[in-house]
């Protein structure tokens, strides 16, 4: 199961990037290269991965509730988690401000998440009308979902930016 040590690593991460930033601001050395070194893009997702944890933990806990009624629910998050996964590692490959090119690789991702959300919320919608207590362990994950894909669209928005910038 999904625990709180996530945010403990990523305040780990955190922690790291704060550290080496500030060990390149004071390193006499940086007055002698031509380009300063920018830890935006590091804080950025360090910040990005701090905000997953939560929905990514309640998604845990939510699908060890998932019961046989609720087998089409899980499938639905397993579409979402599968795509939110593959945008992960894309930010997990970006490494310089070149890499914020694959911010596109990012947005399919993301674009197909949202559309298995959608499709989780129809789903959640009919079993609303069906009757009480069938629903809400599919409403829960289909929140939980939303608000993981809503953080890795901010994540993605956040160093969108920096591509602006850097440019």
């Amino acid at each position: 199961m999904f625990d709180r040590g996530h945010q403990h690593r990523a305040d780990q991460v955190r922690s790291s990037v704060e550290y080496a930033a500030e060990s390149a601001r004071w390193n006499p050395r940086r007055w002698l290269a031509r380009r300063g070194c920018d830890f935006a893009g590091h804080r950025v997702l360090a910040h990005g991965l701090r905000r997953l944890g939560d929905p990514l933990r309640t998604t845990a806990g939510n699908l060890s509730y998932v019961d046989n009624e609720e087998r089409s629910a899980a499938r639905g998050a397993a579409g979402v988690l599968a795509e939110v996964s593959g945008a992960a590692e894309v930010f997990g490959r970006l490494h310089s401000p070149a890499d914020l090119d694959r911010l596109d690789e990012v947005t399919a991702h993301l674009d197909s998440a949202a559309e298995e959300c959608r499709r989780l919320g129809e789903q959640v919608a009919e079993r609303r009308r069906a009757g009480p207590g069938e629903w809400l362990t599919a409403e829960a994950l289909h929140i939980d979902l939303r608000r993981m894909v809503h953080e890795c669209a901010r994540t993605r928005d956040e160093l969108a930016e920096l591509r602006g910038v850097s440019r």
